[in-house]
């Protein structure tokens, strides 16, 4: 059982790492950004269920829609990271808020993807090392998969960014181009 508990693990830290270190070939499409971010959260929703966590999914979604131009599979593992990542903050459960919003800036129209989490927060020094390859906090983590996310995001033309204080949950904001 441990040995095939540590190839497992070896198995997710190369692909990890393959993943991080290949060019991305982005497959790029008009999307419609909010309904993405509905699907891959109903789908993380069914792992919470199975898991029996106590993890409640709030979502805040424009009427509009937005679209903007993406690899809808790509940025659906950065939903899937980010999301994962506020699960294990909240091991006594909790909430994650999803909004989606959309902002002008001097470059145009900005779609907004903000994941919050009420979950234990992070310290500044962690926070400044959140995007340093193989750096985590998790006894089983990669620290590749923040790396990997903020690559297809600004891949895309996008950026990411954080804020957490110590036990007051913490909020990932993708901004991508529309």
């Amino acid at each position: 059982r441990k040995i095939t508990e540590g190839v497992a693990r070896l198995n997710r830290i190369v692909s990890s790492l393959l993943t991080y270190t290949r060019p991305l070939q982005l497959n790029s499409h008009p999307v419609r950004f909010a309904e993405l971010v509905e699907e891959t959260i109903a789908f993380f929703e069914i792992g919470l269920e199975r898991a029996h966590k106590n993890i409640n999914v709030e979502r805040h979604f424009p009427e509009a829609d937005l679209v903007c131009r993406m690899d809808p599979e790509q940025f659906q593992q950065v939903i899937l990271n980010v999301l994962q990542n506020a699960t294990q903050a909240m091991p006594e459960g909790g909430t994650i808020d999803a909004t989606v919003d959309t902002a002008e800036t001097p470059s145009g129209s900005t779609a907004m993807l903000c994941i919050s989490d009420t979950g234990v927060g992070m310290s500044s020094e962690v926070r400044e090392r959140l995007f340093t390859p193989f750096f985590t906090t998790k006894e089983d983590g990669t620290g590749l998969g923040l790396v990997t996310s903020k690559k297809i995001i600004e891949a895309h033309g996008g950026f990411i960014a954080v804020e957490s204080q110590p036990d007051q949950g913490t909020s990932f904001t993708i901004s991508l181009p529309q």
